[in-house]
Protein backbone atom coordinates (compact mmCIF):
# COMPACT_ATOMS: atom_id res chain seq x y z
CA UNK A 1 0.00 0.00 0.00
CA UNK A 2 1.50 3.12 -1.29
CA UNK A 3 0.13 4.61 2.22
CA UNK A 4 2.03 2.59 4.36
CA UNK A 5 5.16 1.93 1.86
CA UNK A 6 3.69 -1.48 2.69
CA UNK A 7 4.28 -4.45 -0.38
CA UNK A 8 2.52 -7.94 -0.26
CA UNK A 9 2.89 -11.01 -2.11
CA UNK A 10 0.63 -13.29 -3.93
CA UNK A 11 0.19 -16.04 -6.55
CA UNK A 12 -3.28 -15.57 -9.59
CA UNK A 13 -4.64 -18.16 -11.64
CA UNK A 14 -5.31 -16.67 -14.99
CA UNK A 15 -8.77 -17.44 -15.86
CA UNK A 16 -8.64 -14.90 -19.09
CA UNK A 17 -5.53 -13.45 -21.64
CA UNK A 18 -6.56 -11.35 -24.71
CA UNK A 19 -3.84 -10.35 -26.69
CA UNK A 20 -3.82 -7.73 -29.95
CA UNK A 21 -1.24 -6.10 -31.62
CA UNK A 22 1.42 -4.92 -28.46
CA UNK A 23 -1.22 -5.44 -25.82
CA UNK A 24 -1.95 -8.27 -23.38
CA UNK A 25 -4.69 -7.97 -21.01
CA UNK A 26 -5.72 -10.73 -18.22
CA UNK A 27 -8.09 -11.40 -15.75
CA UNK A 28 -6.86 -13.72 -12.45
CA UNK A 29 -7.87 -14.78 -9.41
CA UNK A 30 -5.71 -14.82 -6.32
CA UNK A 31 -5.23 -18.35 -4.80
CA UNK A 32 -2.41 -17.84 -2.30
CA UNK A 33 -1.61 -14.18 -0.23
CA UNK A 34 0.03 -12.62 2.43
CA UNK A 35 -2.90 -10.91 3.15
CA UNK A 36 -5.64 -14.40 3.06
CA UNK A 37 -8.86 -11.56 2.65
CA UNK A 38 -7.37 -11.26 -0.87
CA UNK A 39 -8.44 -15.15 -1.90
CA UNK A 40 -10.94 -15.62 -4.32
CA UNK A 41 -10.42 -11.65 -5.24
CA UNK A 42 -10.05 -11.43 -9.12
CA UNK A 43 -7.62 -8.23 -10.80
CA UNK A 44 -7.34 -7.18 -14.25
CA UNK A 45 -4.14 -6.16 -15.68
CA UNK A 46 -3.18 -4.53 -19.32
CA UNK A 47 0.43 -4.88 -20.13
CA UNK A 48 1.37 -2.96 -23.95
CA UNK A 49 5.03 -3.41 -25.31
CA UNK A 50 4.94 -0.14 -26.80
CA UNK A 51 8.92 -0.69 -27.92
CA UNK A 52 12.04 0.55 -25.45
CA UNK A 53 11.21 2.49 -22.71
CA UNK A 54 7.92 3.36 -23.90
CA UNK A 55 5.26 -0.04 -22.68
CA UNK A 56 2.57 0.54 -19.96
CA UNK A 57 1.36 -1.63 -17.17
CA UNK A 58 -2.02 -1.05 -16.04
CA UNK A 59 -3.83 -2.29 -12.96
CA UNK A 60 -7.74 -2.56 -12.62
CA UNK A 61 -8.09 -1.88 -8.86
CA UNK A 62 -11.42 -3.54 -9.48
CA UNK A 63 -13.29 -0.12 -9.56
CA UNK A 64 -15.06 -0.84 -13.54
CA UNK A 65 -18.14 -2.41 -14.30
CA UNK A 66 -19.55 -2.51 -11.13
CA UNK A 67 -22.77 -4.08 -10.35
CA UNK A 68 -25.11 -2.50 -7.89
CA UNK A 69 -27.50 -4.62 -5.46
CA UNK A 70 -30.11 -3.08 -3.63
CA UNK A 71 -28.38 0.90 -4.30
CA UNK A 72 -25.21 -0.91 -3.08
CA UNK A 73 -22.31 -1.31 -5.64
CA UNK A 74 -20.32 -4.90 -5.46
CA UNK A 75 -17.90 -6.91 -6.99
CA UNK A 76 -18.71 -7.50 -10.85
CA UNK A 77 -19.53 -10.62 -11.99
CA UNK A 78 -17.22 -11.58 -14.70
CA UNK A 79 -17.00 -14.26 -16.50
CA UNK A 80 -14.04 -16.18 -17.98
Amino acid sequence: MARTQETRTAEAAVDCLVTAGDTATLTAVVTKSADPTDIGTRYGFSVRSGGPGRGRFVFSWRVGNLDVVDGKPVAPKIGT
